[in-house]
């Protein structure tokens, strides 16, 4: 159990003040031991030196270097950044008349080692005493020797970056991590990696001590911001301390029905990869064991994909998140054993030594075309996703354009101009609009999450990836793209019909991008639920002059399944972390549907599953 102590510190809690006039004297000795000491204990760290409001940022005020008087704490109850393994220490205001400060961290000894805004321009003036701000209180919760420091307290200034909310002074926090000094420093800088693209309201920055030491200095516009960002801080820097692995990856492999006889998985080598295959072995009984098998593997990627959800949630302010059905294509593997027991082929897919990943691109026009048949099909499980729209089969694609550079994917959508119906025998035109960046390397992480369905042809996976949203460092990509004609190749809506696009290929910006894609997008509900089905049929080029030149495209498609407010709920998050709108249970992800769905998030994860198999499982018999 946690405990809770209220520390009494007013008349010894910062401990006597140094008279040595040397840079590192003139920091609190409260910060020296909990960087330096050894606290292994709850009672080591309630005897050990607080740590002095604006240790570090306040330059010293004589000539001998000599700390002023320790300041005084208030009693009244406040926490911030509680929780088990964590000390939250909280001070009180200081004398802002007598502090005008410019973040000239060289003078003070501070050193930023890294940080996410524009912060380091700021300036800190001093302000009026305000007379609103609410007392502070000192706690420590512990449960082991395993300690998280947080010194909180707060400044005006008229930083471009934060402003607090209706004119009051923004929230100033110090993190600290109180841990074994050795690997202090290290866990502290992973934090920091981890952490700097949870919230775009809050800047976060590493900075370091004169002793070697490290910190992290969050700026928060309210304080219920910073309460949000110091609490998943702290459990971000307790699964480190805990070695508990910071990347959520998992590769599961779903075991067949077992209706039928029993089976071996054999793998078929292609150029891109070996693919699994079942092959029944007639005259046998079922396996016994896929039953139970099936249920721990149910088990095992709820419970798996509901806590990845959670971290992520955490630790981004913007996520793009679908799940992608496609082929698994094992790239190393075990050769030398011609045929697997299930077991056998799970152990070798999950092995480190053997790799693979999903091909999502699958497939070419006519598999496209006939499962557009099975989707338009009477009485088919996929409705239309508006109210205008009579039936699935009237369901007509829109247009996006794709273009990818080494380091980034750009995506656009295609919008049909107003005055298309006016034109000539050119077709319908269009223009390209909301243009949206992603770095090839912005795939989250901690949501690599893959599933290999035996006895099924469509494998699927999640995919999260972030959005770079700075629109002014990629206003020449959207300028370039804004200045292209596009009209329509083809009849309108038919499924070999698509828009053909003429860019400057004389233009710098054309030898950019390594690979450029039209697609044609079909979008559906499944069934009365909430979630997406999209069919993407894609004619890719080598390049944007090649496309211009109009010859022969690399012609797949893809399917994937999302959520129809998950974006648009992102777009509200107004700079917090994706939980915040998704919830503790993820009810803001993921409806609660039938009997067998409770509030319980895991609950709501495994629903989810259900739906995205019911999905794959319509597509099972269809044939190109």
């Amino acid at each position: 159990m946690d405990s809770l102590i209220e520390v009494d510190v007013s008349d010894q809690s910062a401990g006597p003040a140094l008279s040595v006039g040397t840079q590192r004297d003139r920091i609190a000795p409260g910060v020296d031991l909990l960087f330096d000491g050894a606290i292994h204990d709850e009672s080591a760290l309630t005897n050990c030196p607080l740590l002095v409001p604006g240790a570090y940022d306040q330059p010293a005020s004589s000539a001998s270097g000599a700390l002023s008087e320790p300041q005084q704490l208030g009693t009244d109850e406040q926490q911030l950044g509680t929780g088990e393994q964590s000390t939250a220490l909280v001070p009180a205001d200081d004398d802002d008349d007598a502090m005008t400060r410019v973040n000239d961290h060289q003078e003070n000894g501070v050193q930023p080692l890294g940080q996410h805004s524009a912060h380091h321009e700021d300036r800190l003036v001093p302000a009026a005493k305000d007379t609103t701000d609410e007392p502070a209180a000192v706690y420590f919760t512990t449960s082991s020797a395993k300690l998280v420091g947080v010194a909180v307290r707060t400044w005006r200034h008229n930083s471009r970056a934060i402003q607090g909310e209706h004119g009051r002074r923004p929230v100033i926090a110090n993190f600290i991590v109180s841990h074994n000094p050795d690997s202090a420093l290290g866990v502290i800088e992973a934090a920091y990696r981890d952490m700097r693209s949870a919230s775009s309201r809050c800047t976060i920055e590493l900075r370091s001590t004169p002793n070697g030491g490290s910190y992290l200095r969050i700026a928060a516009p309210t304080k219920a911001d910073a309460d949000e960002l110091i609490e998943t801080t702290r459990l971000q820097v307790e699964d480190l301390i805990a070695d508990r692995p910071n990347l959520t990856k998992g590769l599961f492999v779903e075991p067949p029905s077992a209706t039928g006889p029993d089976f071996v998985i054999v793998l078929d080598a292609t150029s891109g990869g070996a693919r699994h295959r079942l092959e029944l072995r007639d005259g046998t009984r079922p396996n016994v064991r896929l039953e139970e098998l099936a249920a721990e593997h149910e088990k095992a990627l709820s419970s798996t994909l509901f806590d990845a959800l959670n971290k992520a949630g955490r630790l981004r302010a913007a996520l793009n998140l679908k799940i992608h059905l496609g082929h698994y294509m094992l790239q190393r593997y075990q050769k030398t054993i011609p045929a697997f027991q299930f077991e056998q082929f799970e152990a070798m897919v999950k092995n480190s030594r053997a790799s693979g990943r999903l091909r999502t691109h699958i497939g070419d026009e006519a598999l496209a075309g006939a499962m557009l048949r099975v989707i338009r099909a009477p009485h088919s499980p996929f409705l239309p996703t508006d109210n205008q729209t009579p039936s699935a089969a009237d369901v007509a694609p829109q247009y996006a354009f794709e273009a990818c550079s080494e380091e980034v994917r750009f995506e656009t959508e295609l919008e049909p101009t107003h005055a298309s119906h006016a034109s000539g025998g050119d077709g319908v035109r269009y223009r390209m609009v909301r243009t949206r960046a992603f770095p090839l390397n912005a795939t989250i992480s901690e949501l690599d999450i893959t599933n290999i369905s035996m006895g099924s042809k469509l494998d699927w996976k999640v995919e999260a990836v972030a959005e770079d949203r700075d629109e002014k460092k990629f206003h020449g990509v959207n300028a370039y793209f804004q200045s292209g004609k596009i009209h329509m190749q083809g009849p309108h809506g038919g499924c070999n019909a698509y828009p053909r696009i003429w860019l400057a290929c004389d233009s710098a910006m054309a030898g950019y991008f390594k690979s450029a894609t039209v697609k044609s997008v079909y979008r559906f509900n499944w069934k009365e639920t909430a979630y997406i089905v999209e069919l993407a049929i894609n004619r890719q080029w080598d390049g944007i002059r090649s496309m211009v030149a109009n010859k022969p495209p690399t012609v797949d498609f893809g399917l994937s399944v999302y959520g129809e407010a998950w974006d648009e709920e992102m777009q509200l998050l107004g700079g917090r972390s994706a939980s915040h709108v998704w919830g503790k249970d993820l009810k803001g992800l993921f409806a609660a549907e039938g009997n067998s769905q409770t509030g319980e998030g895991v609950g709501r994860v495994r629903g989810f599953l259900q739906t995205v198999r019911n999905i794959r499982d319509a597509f099972e018999g269809v044939e190109g």
